[in-house]
C-alpha cells in the first residue's frame, strides 16, 4: 500500500514539474522582496532618525483664543531641533488637554519640519464674582479658571452662586445634583435669539437654582424655576423688545402660568 502511494506522488511530480518548480520560484522571489523591503524600512527609518533636514523647524499653534499660544508651547515642552519623528504626538496631546480650557487637542507631523497644533477650547458661557477674581465658566456649568476681567462676547455674568461651588475643574451643582440646567436653557436662547448683540448688559440672578432673574438694561424678567425656561423667556422678551417697553425700568413675571404680568416704572 505504501509502496503504491509513494510510486503516485512521484508521477504527480513527474507531471506537475514545471508548475511546482514555478511555485518554488515565486516563493524564492516573495522571501527576496521581503528582505529588500526590510532593508529599505531600516535604511529609511535610519535616515529619518538622523538627518538634519528632519529636525523640527517650526511649530504652529491654531484654534486657540483664550490660552495663549505661549501658554501652549510652554505646556507642550518641545525641545527645539529635535527629529520630528522621535516627537511623541499623543503625549502632548494628553499635556495640553489637562488644561481646563482645552477640550481637545490633535498634533500633527508635517514633514519635513514642522508641527501643527490645532486646539479646541471650551467655550466660557458664564462668569461669576468670586473672593480671588472673576471665575470662568462653561456652557455646562464647568469652572474653567480664574481670571482679572473676561470680557468677550456672549458671556452671561451670574450673580449669586455660593463661593464653595466654584472649585476649578468641576462642574457647578446644586444640591440635588443636577447641574445649572436653567442657566444652560437661557445661556442658548439668548444666543441663538441674538438677545447677547441687542442687549449687551444682561446679568442673571441664580437663588439656589430654582429661582432665576435676568436683569436686561433697566428691567428684569422674573423667570421662577427652570421649567419652560424657554417659553418664559419667549414671552418676556415679545414684551421687553416692543417700542412701548423698550428700555423700561421694572419687571416681567413670567414664572407662574397664565399670562405675564408686567410692572413699568413712571
Amino acid at each position: 500500500m505504501t509502496k503504491k502511494r509513494e510510486e503516485d506522488y512521484g508521477n504527480y511530480i513527474l507531471s506537475n514539474k514545471e508548475s511546482i518548480l514555478k511555485r518554488k520560484r515565486k516563493i524564492i522571489v516573495m522571501k527576496r522582496t521581503m528582505i529588500i523591503l526590510v532593508l529599505l524600512c531600516t535604511i529609511l527609518v535610519t535616515l529619518g532618525l538622523t538627518l538634519p533636514e528632519f529636525n523640527l523647524g517650526e511649530v504652529t499653534v491654531s484654534g486657540n483664543e483664550i490660552v495663549s499660544t505661549e501658554t501652549v508651547l510652554t505646556s507642550a515642552a518641545i525641545e527645539p531641533d529635535i527629529n520630528i519623528f522621535k516627537i511623541n504626538t499623543s503625549k502632548i496631546e494628553k499635556i495640553l488637554m489637562k488644561n481646563e480650557y482645552i477640550e481637545s487637542a490633535t498634533v500633527k507631523r508635517l514633514l519635513p519640519k514642522k508641527l501643527s497644533i490645532e486646539i479646541k477650547e471650551r467655550k466660557i458661557a458664564f462668569s461669576a464674582q468670586g473672593t480671588d477674581g472673576i471665575y470662568a465658566i462653561d456652557e455646562n456649568g464647568r469652572v474653567l479658571g480664574v481670571k482679572e476681567t473676561i470680557e468677550m462676547p456672549q458671556v452671561l455674568s451670574i450673580e449669586g452662586i455660593p463661593a464653595e461651588k466654584l472649585i476649578v475643574g468641576e462642574f457647578i451643582k446644586d444640591e440635588d445634583g443636577s447641574r445649572i440646567d436653567g442657566a444652560k436653557d437661557i445661556h442658548k436662547y439668548l444666543s441663538d435669539n441674538g438677545y447677547f448683540e441687542q442687549f449687551p448688559q444682561m446679568r442673571l440672578e441664580v437663588n439656589n437654582f430654582v429661582d432665576y432673574k435676568l436683569y436686561v438694561e433697566n428691567a428684569y424678567i422674573k423667570l421662577g424655576s427652570s421649567e419652560n425656561m424657554n417659553d418664559k423667556l419667549a414671552k418676556a422678551f415679545s414684551i421687553l423688545t416692543t417700542p412701548q417697553f423698550l428700555g423700561m425700568k421694572g419687571y416681567v413675571d413670567v414664572s407662574f402660568k397664565g399670562n405675564p404680568v408686567v410692572f413699568k416704572e413712571e
